[in-house]
């Protein structure tokens, strides 16, 4: 169970900028690397307080992937945090 304090680690795959690459065909395409990043748990938010569909967790990076940082509704908190969505944390570390 994830909460706060909780330090985890998270893996997605982040899309290079398009114009940076070519690929041939007529559909979009996007090319990516999988990337991690570990950190602790500030705050955990959902769209609905009774049977939220998604949830967000904002973590404070400690190694790994450097993401635009955010400030969640409510957040009082001086430095923002790195946003995530709760599929891509893989594992709870000690």
């Amino acid at each position: 169970m994830i909460v706060k304090g909780s330090r985890v680690r998270a893996k997605f795959f982040k899309t290079k900028p398009i114009g940076t690459y070519s690929i041939a065909g007529m559909q979009m395409k996007f090319i990516g690397d999988e990337v991690e990043i570990i950190g602790v748990v500030r705050h955990i938010r959902g769209d609905d307080p009774v049977a939220p569909k998604e949830v967000r967790v904002y973590i404070d990076r400690e190694e790994g992937v450097e993401l635009p940082l955010v400030h969640p509704q409510g957040c009082l908190c001086e430095k923002g945090h790195a946003e995530l969505k709760l599929d891509w944390i893989k594992a709870i570390l000690k």
